[in-house]
């Protein structure tokens, strides 16, 4: 990631996923090996692939077309993928998108 203050926002809205939404999530790292536009942060909730590519406030039109087409292809196959600019947002539009969810049976976290 290339500023800080996206570092931090990474950071916070990891903490909030894991409090509010308890899943499976990991900060992606660009690499040779890694595919072009894969969001931030990616994880799974009750059954579902969230794709979040992080942006600073104010940054929210620096999409690239890759990470535009990535974040397509994520919800065209079922998953959730949005662009986020803080651990608030990252909650309402994750809220707004689990409406839509058919409940899971209820199960112990290990």
């Amino acid at each position: 990631m290339a500023s800080k203050p996206e570092t931090k926002a990474v950071k916070k809205i990891l903490e909030m996923l894991e409090n509010s939404f308890p899943g499976f999530y990991f900060k992606t790292h660009g690499g040779l090996y890694q595919r072009i536009g894969l969001p931030d942060i990616m994880g799974v909730h009750r059954g579902r692939l969230i794709g979040i590519e992080v942006k600073c406030p104010g940054k929210e039109d620096t999409l690239t077309k890759n990470q535009e087409k990535t974040l397509r292809l994520i919800r065209l196959y079922g998953g959730v993928g949005f662009m986020s600019t803080s651990p608030e947002d990252t909650k309402s539009k994750l809220r707004k998108e689990m409406k839509s969810w058919p409940i899971p049976k209820k199960s112990s976290r290990f």
